[in-house]
């Protein structure tokens, strides 16, 4: 499969604009080609590449409602900038930082060094940075999630491959984004817990990707408890880094289409809402009750007063009316 990301938004506190969200697109290989045709006949007929933010609403629809053809799917994490200062960011950060070094404590030389590496760089790392890892680091998750249980019923090949390509924002550099990807998104997503299987499923084309005994050993802790496949099913840096990618949006269809959702996702929640667009922004999400199918993240259990009377909330409940399920029946 192919994940197409892109952020839209400033993770800075603002009372403009507020909400800061990161979308991907996910496309099966085998239909990737149709969809680049689709999307280039349109551009042809624009007469020049689209770009999300500069379309009319006539456009948006018509690429929205004709992309749900495809058997794609999208999701999104967001965060409200309202409602986090830098004070609790900074917080924020410098708690997960030390947590993350010293608990629990281990006499393993390779994940001590591991988690000491990784606790610096978020130390050094800007808030602004920190938020938007985060928003990736739960996007990168609901989309293995979701990707590996929807796909697994219909088109088991799709998890063969896993091709991640990021918008890097200033083409031909390395931005501080990409280097976000490979010193805190790969790192912290190694150390998360196994992908949920279902019983029936096939998850065949996922063997590839088994993690080996050596590779187990490395992860040991000071309990004495032998490591098994159940504790580390998966070689997550291998799925994340064997096809991973920073193209310039200009020779890349993919990331331009998934610019025009998540522009419109953006301009959604800041106000700018459109109620024709949920009719086909919602099917591409899946049912994910009682949470919402966009990802609110927050770094504090914020009181219910003060999200009760945001406008976003509306929406939120308008695209979800449509949501498709992920089970295949």
């Amino acid at each position: 499969m192919h994940i197409f990301i892109d952020e839209s938004g400033r993770a800075i506190p603002s009372e403009k604009n507020p909400v800061a969200c990161v979308t991907a697109l996910v496309v099966p290989d085998s239909q990737l080609d149709n969809v680049n045709k689709w999307f280039l006949a349109i551009e042809n007929e624009y007469g020049k590449p689209i770009k999300g933010r500069k379309i009319d609403q006539k456009l948006r629809e018509r690429i929205l409602s004709e992309l749900l053809k495809f058997d794609v799917f999208v999701e999104c994490a967001a965060i409200d900038m309202t409602l986090h200062s830098d004070e609790i960011t900074s917080c924020h950060k410098e708690n997960r930082a030390c947590f993350i070094n010293d608990n629990p404590p281990t006499k393993n030389p390779f994940l001590q060094e591991m988690r000491s590496s990784f606790s610096k760089k978020i130390k050094e790392t800007s808030n602004q940075l920190y938020l938007q890892a985060g928003l990736t680091w739960h996007l990168v998750e609901l989309v293995l999630r979701h990707g590996t249980i929807y796909y697994s019923q219909k088109r088991p090949e799709e998890l063969g491959a896993f091709h991640w390509v990021i918008d890097p924002k200033q083409a031909g550099q390395i931005t501080s984004y990409e280097k976000l990807w490979s010193e805190l998104v790969l790192p912290y997503l190694q150390c998360q817990p196994p992908l949920l299987s279902v019983i029936g499923h096939d998850y065949g084309h996922l063997e590839r990707f088994s993690i080996t005994d050596e590779e187990i050993e490395s992860f040991r802790t000071d309990s004495g408890r032998k490591l098994c496949k159940e504790d580390y099913p998966l070689n997550l840096k291998k799925i994340m880094t064997e096809h991973l990618e920073f193209p310039d949006d200009n020779n890349t269809p993919g990331l331009r289409l998934v610019d025009v959702i998540a522009n419109t996702i953006f301009r959604s929640l800041n106000g700018n809402y459109n109620s024709q667009e949920s009719q086909y922004i919602g099917p591409l999400f899946f049912i994910r009750q009682p949470n919402h199918c966009i990802s609110l993240q927050a770094l504090y259990d914020i009181p219910k007063d003060k999200v009760r009377n945001k406008n976003y909330r509306e929406v939120l409940f308008s695209i979800e009316r449509k949501n498709r399920p992920i089970w295949i029946t």
